[in-house]
């Protein structure tokens, strides 16, 4: 308690209860003889009940005996009866921080007084060195809360907390870069990219932060836009093969396959890649008509990603086009096992029997309309692999 004490006796002014009391209170308070001074504090505020620096003191003798909240409302008090007493504002700030563990709110309020004192006296040093502290931990915490709600799938909690520091510290960038994230993870991309950009106007060079740029153009309807931020993520990190995977994606969906390929290509074998770079070079092989290019490279994404239903769909049909029947049905069945909802999957099943003249063709043709309504603009493409983190 030895800082309250230190900030009240270099800048506490005397008021109506004369020097020589406040004098001795203070000097009792420093002896440690608290009960004492608490009785002549009583008896100095009986008869000048107006006076905040009287209030400071009480509430200095309260947080010496870990009466902290006693102390806070004391400290408040006396800013409310002088809003110039700087020290109260400065010891009103530290017991919130004391308070903060129990009381979430507690530096807010701290911050809230910090901002009223400058508007008053904007050459208070101290106060905003205090309050320069309390915005890095207060948002701080805030960002550690929205990690923990994000990590249990609160995705509108998370928003919440960094709605919160946002407003606490508005030109922090991660903060507008987390926001962003959790809006992609939520399918807000016009308030993504609002978030972004404003992370960007305070960062342009950011590498994280033109990464998830990019990828909320390429996951909306102009891929091309994406190209720009994901060429700034590969100027910033060209040993990093996702920079490299996520513009190759970006110039494919805007039809550029000869630079994709080129991108694909420079990063074959990187295992956190490779299924999607496989993938995505069987697709430029199948847009060039090349069948048995496009099954090897599909076989190639299978082995590094099983799992993955479109690679499995896309082999289905480069086994069709190659007349491998059996084959093409066992590729499509595993993509449908994987993903019965798979448009391009129960695309490629209806290719599969219109090619063999299945009496099921009316009922998948059903099926597919259905899908149509139903599906994503971006399902086909392996964007999955292009995550954003904070």
């Amino acid at each position: 308690m030895k800082r309250l004490l230190c900030a009240v006796l270099v800048s506490i002014p005397l008021y109506a209860a004369t020097d020589a009391e406040i004098l001795r209170i203070q000097a009792e308070i420093q002896a440690g003889n608290l009960d004492t001074a608490e009785r002549a504090l009583d008896a100095a505020t009986r008869t000048d009940s107006a006076n905040g620096g009287l209030y400071n003191l009480r509430g200095i003798i309260e947080a010496t005996r870990h009466q902290t909240a006693a102390a806070a409302a004391s400290f408040d008090k006396a800013i409310g009866l002088n809003p110039r007493l700087t020290a109260a504002y400065l010891n009103f700030g530290r017991a919130c921080e004391m308070l903060s563990a129990q009381d979430p709110t507690a530096l807010d309020r701290a911050i809230v007084r910090y901002r009223s004192l400058l508007a008053i006296d904007p050459e208070a040093a101290e106060a905003r060195v205090q309050l320069a502290e309390l915005l890095t931990k207060s948002v701080t915490s805030l960002m550690e809360s929205a990690r923990l709600a994000q990590s249990q799938n609160d995705l509108r909690g998370a928003l919440g907390y960094l709605a919160h520091a946002r407003t606490l510290q508005p030109d922090y960038a991660p903060v507008h870069f987390f926001f962003g994230v959790v809006c992609i993870e939520l399918n807000l991309p016009i308030e993504a990219k609002k978030s972004l950009d404003k992370a960007l106007a305070l960062d342009p060079n950011n590498a994280a932060y033109n990464y998830a740029r990019g990828s909320v153009e390429l996951q909306g309807n102009s891929a091309w836009l994406a190209i720009p931020y994901f060429k700034k993520f590969v100027a910033a990190e060209p040993e990093n093969p996702r920079g490299r995977f996520a513009l190759a994606v970006s110039e494919f969906s805007s039809h550029d396959y000869e630079a994709a390929a080129g991108h694909l290509n420079s990063i074959v074998g990187h295992k956190e890649t490779e299924a999607g770079v496989q993938y995505f070079l069987g697709r430029i092989a199948k847009v060039n008509g090349d069948w048995n290019a496009a099954a090897g490279y599909l076989a190639k994404s299978i082995a590094a990603a099983p799992d993955y239903t479109e690679s499995h769909a896309e082999l289905g049909l480069a086994k069709m086009h190659l007349g491998d029947l059996e084959a093409a049905r066992a590729e499509i069945a595993q993509a449908l096992q994987l993903s019965p909802n798979s448009y391009l999957a129960n695309a490629n099943l209806l290719a599969l029997y219109q090619r063999t003249k299945d009496p099921r063709l009316p009922e998948q043709q059903q099926r597919l309309r259905e899908l149509d309504a139903k599906r994503s603009e971006n399902q086909e493409l392996m964007v999955r692999t292009i995550r954003v983190e904070p």
